[in-house]
């Protein structure tokens, strides 16, 4: 099992989650703006679009390729909308409770929030979410 998962963790799969990462992050910015000043609607409204559309082109993204997942979409989509909402609350959560009641700067605890929330999801996503069958497989082929 465990070289599965290591093929999985290759270059070329880091290199492709990375990949969907920035541009899912670009995305949402970029919708974000438009929304919130040139449509004038509303942050938490705009921001609300843009993080859904970001969601659902990165599922796609991991899925097809950064993962190429044979998985069904009925157990991997409930998986990753688990995994990002988790992260959200883990990170929104710290950020609040470090800052309140350690006073210590939001801004770097969301940093390091976010880069955590980043290695979590990939490796949750490779060993979880997107995991599949032929992968499994695969592992115990070799194993």
């Amino acid at each position: 099992m465990v070289k599965g998962v290591k093929n999985q963790l290759s270059y070329k799969t880091t290199f492709r989650f990375l990949i969907v990462g920035v541009s899912t992050a670009g995305l949402y910015f970029l919708i974000y703006l438009f929304l919130n000043v040139v449509l004038m609607i509303e942050a938490y409204i705009a921001s609300a679009i843009a993080y859904s559309s970001g969601f659902v082109v990165a599922y796609t993204s991991h899925k097809f390729w950064t993962y190429e997942s044979n998985t069904k979409i009925s157990k991997s989509l409930p998986r990753y909308f688990i995994l990002q909402v988790s992260g959200l609350v883990l990170t929104s959560g710290g950020v609040q409770i470090s800052s309140e009641y350690f006073e210590l700067s939001s801004v770097i605890v969301s940093a390091i929030g976010t880069l955590i929330a980043g290695v979590s999801s990939y490796l949750l996503s490779t060993v979880w979410v997107f995991a599949d069958a032929r992968v499994k497989n695969k592992a115990i082929v070799k194993s």
